[in-house]
């Protein structure tokens, strides 16, 4: 993992864990992800209403931040974790480079919010992370 030592900086991690977020979200059509897919990690919620609060609050304070860019799964629809029993929030930046993602992350540490990008790399499937 690399992490910025600076204060409001990001970490970049390899995105994990979409198999089972996949297997837990039937119900739902996750896009798929391609190579070179950068996500915003905004951190785990032991409850949907906290994570949807969460979104709502760095939706309307930073509009300028988010645009086209959506929750991977909705608040309302996500089911917890069943190891942690905690909900991730997770942000799809489809067409984003890896350093519009960094950025994003750095405007939201800098306001006191977790956030870390993940991506995938060029030749994993993320049926198999």
């Amino acid at each position: 993992m690399l992490q910025s030592s600076e204060t409001g900086g990001a970490s970049f991690t390899v995105v994990s864990g979409y198999k089972g977020l996949a297997q837990r979200h039937t119900h739902l059509n996750i896009p798929a992800l391609s190579a070179g897919t950068a996500i915003l990690n905004l951190g785990h919620y032991r409850s949907n209403l906290l994570m949807a609060t969460t979104w709502y609050e760095i939706r309307t304070r930073m509009p300028n931040i988010f645009g086209a860019e959506y929750a991977l799964v909705k608040p309302s629809e996500s089911l917890p974790d069943v190891e942690t029993n905690e909900h991730t929030l997770r942000i799809h930046l489809p067409g984003l480079s890896i350093e519009d993602a960094y950025r994003k992350c750095r405007s939201l540490t800098g306001r006191g919010y977790q956030c870390d990008v993940e991506f995938l790399p060029k030749g994993f499937d993320p049926q198999d992370i």
